[in-house]
């Protein structure tokens, strides 16, 4: 299983690096091999999510913000107009997941950075 998820991470990182103009590669690498409980959870689905905002970026790179957490939510709004015509609800879900796991590990290095804990 370990196996199958490392060849799903550098399909996404493939992808991330064949997207013109894509500039948050740094920021999607840490995202990807960080291990928090979310990932340990549902490790699929989050990474499902990621490979979905890159397909979407893919067409239009013009949703590129200036952080990966603004570019994600940017690409969620987009497809959340889509929803009802051609994406699943488990598309919907799988990007959300990868919208909070950003936000998680944002939110903990913020903590981290206030209270001088270094990991």
């Amino acid at each position: 299983m370990d196996a199958l998820m490392n060849k799903y991470k550098n399909e996404i990182l493939d992808l991330a690096l064949n997207i013109d103009g894509f500039e948050h590669m740094e920021e999607l690498l840490i995202a990807i091999n960080t291990n928090s409980k979310l990932m340990q959870l549902d490790t699929e689905m989050v990474l499902n999510g990621y490979q979905l905002i890159l397909l979407v970026l893919q067409h239009s790179i013009a949703l590129q913000r200036n952080t990966l957490f603004a570019t994600m939510l940017e690409v969620k709004r987009q497809y959340r107009m889509l929803h009802n015509f051609k994406n699943t609800a488990s598309d919907m879900c799988a990007i959300t997941l990868a919208i909070n796991h950003v936000r998680h590990e944002l939110k903990v290095n913020k903590l981290m950075r206030q209270y001088g804990v270094v990991a």
